[in-house]
Order: structure tokens, then sequence, then C-alpha cells
């Protein structure tokens, strides 16, 4: 077992993308991490996790991993000196889940893992998410 560290992630800035390091929040049946963005408000940074639970009468382990992203309300002007405080527009959110049979090896792990990450770099899966079209 991965003792529980640091992440790093990179936004989708070109031609150089912006670095954030996730630090652990807690670890245990769910493990958290969050951003520590100096010039974002604690209720703004970026949030993931890493679940499992096991379902013995299924021989079934189910590992999930979510990342929130809260996008802030844009705040212009202000009033005699007064800025409102930052509140959250909306969340931008994923949550994947891999539903893991007791009889796979390690070796049928990683395959599951490889190829869900190359798909996720497949163009067609990128304008799905980005520019909301379907594969024609």
């Amino acid at each position: 077992m991965a003792a529980i560290a640091n992440i790093t992630t990179w936004d989708s800035t070109t031609p150089t993308p912006v670095e954030t390091v996730l630090i652990p929040v807690s670890a245990g049946p769910v493990c958290k991490w969050r951003a520590n963005t100096t010039d974002v408000p604690y209720i703004g940074q970026q949030q993931f996790s890493v679940s499992q639970s096991r379902d013995s009468k299924a021989g079934l382990t189910t590992v999930t991993i979510e990342l929130v992203q809260p996008v802030l309300e844009s705040v212009s002007g202000s009033s005699g000196g007064y800025v409102a405080a930052p509140k959250v527009a909306f969340l931008e959110k994923v949550r994947m889940q891999f539903f893991i049979n007791e009889r796979t090896t390690e070796t049928n792990r990683k395959d599951l893992l490889s190829f869900i990450t190359a798909a996720l770099s497949a163009t067609q899966v990128k304008e799905a998410v980005t520019k909301l079209t379907q594969p024609y």
C-alpha cells in the first residue's frame, strides 16, 4: 500500500501548464487531498478523494476516485471599500468507479488502469468533455 503524499496536477494552459499540488488532508477508508493555492480562497480549492469499499457477498471491491473543482463567482468592484466574501458559483466534478472482482490479478488491474488512462487521452473522449460533442 502506498503512503499518502502530495499529488501534482496541471491545468490545460498552453504553452506552460500551471501546476497545482494537492496536499493530503486525511487518510483512511476515504483518503482526501485538496489544493493549497495561496491566491484562491479555501472554498475555491480543488478537492480529490480515493475510497475503497468491499462487498464480500459479490466478491467485489469498488474503488471510487473523485475530483471536485469549485468555480467562484466573479466579484466586480466594491461598495465603499467593502468586498463581498468569495462564493462558489458552481462545481465541476468527475467521479470514476472501478468494480474489481476478487478473482482478478494485479496484472488485470494494471491493464484496466492503463486502458482507461489511454481512453481518456483519446480525441473523441477529450472533445466529448471539453467541447460537449459526440463522436460521429
